[in-house]
């Protein structure tokens, strides 16, 4: 029995913008990006000679990921995936794109002074309001409550994302 719908020999790529200030994506938001299964994206963060499937030039498919898990069961792993790599740029190496995921450049990152508002990094990481409070109670990063809304010290923040990456 034949369909009345016609199946595509390949799948269409579609096009899926991410805003420009968003820094990092979830699982979900970089396999919708991509067509990929869970596990391909996990293995392309995990892998750093990666290549994108059925192709063989190594390393060009790392995505460089960050595991933001605050749970201590399991293994259980929580990815955020940078965001630069789904637009099609080249990594630029690590301490590059923390800054770029803190929203300063490589000379910010040296000012154990500055502070970003949880709002900033809500936007820029896609988490919840609750997950920066998280991150804070944990000690994971530093924040400082300012009447209604926490601001976070990027220094810290940087050093949150250096343990974290994958």
């Amino acid at each position: 029995m034949t369909s009345i719908y016609p199946i595509p020999r390949q799948a269409t790529r579609f096009s899926l913008p991410i805003a420009i200030d968003v820094r990092l994506v979830s699982m979900e938001t970089a396999r919708a990006v991509l067509g990929f299964t869970a596990e391909t994206v996990t293995e392309l963060a995990e892998d750093h000679l990666a290549a994108w499937p059925g192709e063989k030039n190594r390393g060009a498919a790392h995505l460089p990921a960050f595991d933001f898990n605050l749970g201590t069961k399991g293994k259980t792993r929580e990815l955020r995936i940078w965001a630069g790599a789904l637009r099609g740029a080249a990594s630029p190496g690590l301490e590059a794109i923390i800054a770029d995921c803190l929203l300063t450049d490589a000379e910010g990152l040296a000012r154990r002074d500055h502070h970003l508002w949880s709002s900033q990094l809500e936007r820029a990481w896609c988490l919840s309001n609750q997950k920066i409070l998280r991150l804070i109670q944990a000690g994971e990063v530093r924040g400082v409550k300012m009447g209604r809304n926490w601001r976070v010290n990027r220094f810290s923040a940087a050093a949150f994302l250096r343990r974290r990456a994958v």
